[in-house]
């Protein structure tokens, strides 16, 4: 099949390059990060091996052809833009897949795309070392649904490649879930400047337990009960506590973050449901001050 990654960053890459050992696969990816694979390769790392794929890049669309397959891999800020382009090399066959955080992504998509929009959540961990260098720092599986023929055939591809996957009746609960989990622990990493770790102890711990108990109560006003969303807070702490949130990676390297997708979707819909979420929206105050190019989301 013909396969496009469109904004292959850390995760797309990782992605891309193991559907690349059966399957005709593009990276659409910035330039700095396309020319160091086209000279050198996708160099890829984890704690066994290392490995130089070749795998093709593009930076813009203009000579692809009609593609099978696209997933969408960019930040969520850029979803509505990446669905306007990708439209360009999609006909009513193509199946289109969003793998991302935050909330709304999948709205966009099946506006644009309809039944073959499909909405995917990974647990991957992956860290784009630098232009052209990848690291997989945890495995993990990648869902999708709606529960479908579209959701069924990308959950295929991917196990046929060696990845975890799965399709998942419960897929908007899912991507809830993540966005809780999110939204406790990433602002915190970065008011905090340290590692997933700090949510351990006071005063982070506390902090985090109210922005999941808030963020947790706004998925229930919608319909999406979580199991102890608190537990899966915790457990996701410990098991990454060395790692660095993709909030706080954005931060160091001067990027934009997700807050608004995230934090910022949270305390958008309590006000809409009329539920206070005071914690978020301090924290959602406090990122967007350290960020001064954003601008705090209307209610």
């Amino acid at each position: 099949m013909k396969i496009l990654v469109y904004g292959a960053g850390a995760i797309g890459s990782a992605i891309g390059e193991r559907l690349s050992k059966a399957h005709e696969v593009t990276l659409m990816t910035r330039r700095p990060h396309a020319e160091a694979i086209g000279a050198n390769g996708l160099l890829v790392c984890d704690n066994q091996d290392r490995r130089r794929v070749r795998v093709p890049c593009v930076t813009s669309l203009d000579d692809l052809e009609t593609q099978d397959v696209v997933l969408i891999t960019t930040k969520a800020y850029d979803t509505k833009d990446a669905c306007d382009q990708v439209a360009k090399i999609a006909d009513n066959k193509t199946i289109v897949a969003s793998i991302q955080n935050g909330l709304g992504n999948y709205e966009h998509l099946s506006r644009r795309f309809g039944r073959h929009g499909v909405a995917g959540i990974t647990s991957m961990g992956v860290t784009m070392v630098r232009p052209g260098e990848i690291r997989l720092a945890g495995a993990g599986p990648t869902l999708f649904g709606p529960f479908g023929d579209d959701a069924e055939t990308l959950t295929n591809i991917f196990k046929e490649s060696g990845l975890e996957a799965q399709t998942s009746q419960r897929i908007f609960a899912d991507i809830w879930k993540k966005a809780v989990i999110n939204a406790a622990i990433n602002p915190l990493t970065v008011i905090a400047g340290r590692s997933n770790g700090c949510i351990l102890h006071e005063p982070y711990m506390s902090l985090a337990k109210e922005a999941c108990q808030e963020a947790a109560a706004v998925a229930e006003a919608e319909g999406v009960v979580l199991n102890d969303p608190w537990q899966l807070v915790q457990e996701v702490v410990e098991r990454t506590s060395y790692n660095k949130s993709s909030m706080l990676q954005d931060v160091e390297r001067g990027k934009k973050t997700e807050i608004r997708q995230i934090t910022g979707e949270i305390v958008r819909r309590a006000g809409g449901l009329g539920i206070a979420v005071p914690i978020n929206s301090a924290l959602l105050e406090l990122l967007l001050s350290m960020g001064r190019q954003e601008k705090k989301p209307q209610n």
